[in-house]
């Protein structure tokens, strides 16, 4: 019996994960995934909406959906250094492969 099986879980996908892929391009990971990626300014200039997702206005990094078609979207703030864009994106496949994502159509 596990006694924390999320913890197990998260630690064993997160192994599987990293033994197969390499992280030092987040960005190609997403391609590789076909998960899509816009920046805030791309998704302003897509909509014709400042900010529609709200990722600047909440001073967020990033945010990631999943639709109903299973195609996952992260839309992140590029305002911030590349190191920490980097590290953000990391942290949202991480998201993407544990399942944690909203849904919207």
């Amino acid at each position: 019996m596990l006694l924390h099986p999320r913890v197990d879980r998260t630690v064993r996908l997160a192994r599987r994960f990293v033994n197969i892929r390499r992280f030092d391009d987040p960005f190609e990971l997403y391609r590789q995934h076909g998960w899509i990626l816009f920046s805030s300014s791309e998704i302003q200039k897509i909509t014709g909406m400042q900010d529609p997702f709200g990722v600047r206005k909440k001073e967020m990094d990033a945010k990631t959906y999943r639709r109903f078609d299973d195609v996952y979207i992260t839309i992140y703030n590029e305002t911030k250094d590349s190191d920490r864009i980097r590290w953000t994106l990391a942290h949202e496949i991480g998201h993407i492969i544990l399942g944690h994502f909203c849904f919207f159509s």
